[in-house]
């Protein structure tokens, strides 16, 4: 019943939010900063403490206490991360019947979206939410998913615990098996950590322009509307890109268990 209830709040939201969605994607040739001002005015992006005027150049002690703490162990974590990762719960309009993940196999944008749908997947099973990572620079990643081998970003956002006093962060299109220690991931998406700004932020930052910190809950209809929006893309360029779509977003996903 649960799964049925969410997938008719989709269906409701999709319908009823008009929501700008925060596109990360930017040219190749265009700077991180730019492509973001195209998305977001300078006076509201700075305004505040959102994530974009709280980040800082990478640093090997930045500060991690916001982030929640991860009472279980690492292995605990990566077995739950599997589950919201593999979640079929979401519809497309056009397909009905066939539940759909988060868009991991659609790299080029939706990064917030997802991010949120591992908190949300983690509060469903009655934990605590990871907090929110979000990076700002000229990022790229290589991908298959794609008519490039690779995807370019002005910012990327994901979840994330501390164990043991290092930060541990959640995204499949990364790392689709488990997690990845900061430092890692941020080299993963952009070849050097340290040209890379951070912002580390309580569950509820979502994008650039939100607050870091303090903030109220994420809107529903916001959340959902986002995530729906890049399942037809998701679709559309696997069968662009030589992929069984039913397959890769069904029942046999490309990634290791």
């Amino acid at each position: 019943m649960k799964t049925l209830s969410l997938i008719f709040s989709v269906i409701f939201f999709v319908h009823h939010s008009n929501a700008l969605t925060p596109s990360a994607e930017r040219s190749p040739d265009e700077s991180w900063y730019h492509a973001l001002m195209r998305q977001i005015p300078a006076t509201e992006s700075l305004q505040g403490r959102t994530a974009l005027s709280s980040a800082r150049y990478f640093r090997d002690d930045v500060d991690l206490s916001i982030l929640p703490v991860w009472k279980g162990s690492a292995q605990e974590l990566i077995s739950l991360v599997k589950q919201v990762r593999d979640e079929r719960i979401y519809e497309h309009s056009g397909d009905r019947g066939f539940l759909r993940r988060s868009t991991w196999l659609y790299p080029n944008d939706g990064c917030f979206a997802r991010a949120e749908h591992v908190a949300r997947g983690f509060a469903r099973r009655g934990l605590v939410r990871p907090g929110k990572v979000l990076a700002f620079g000229n990022l790229r990643f290589a991908t298959t998913y794609g008519p490039r081998a690779t995807v370019y970003w002005s910012y990327h956002v994901a979840a994330a615990f501390r164990i043991g006093g290092r930060a541990y962060v959640i995204d499949p299109v990364a790392q689709p098996g488990g997690i990845l220690p900061l430092k890692e991931w941020l080299l993963r998406i952009s070849g050097e950590p340290y040209n890379v700004r951070v912002a580390i932020c309580d569950t509820n930052a979502y994008s650039p322009s939100t607050s870091c910190s303090g903030a109220g809950t994420v809107h529903q209809g916001s959340f959902f509307s986002h995530q729906l929006s890049y399942l037809a893309p998701e679709w559309n360029r696997l069968v662009n890109s030589g992929f069984d779509p039913r397959k890769a977003l069904g029942e046999n996903p490309p990634w290791p268990n």
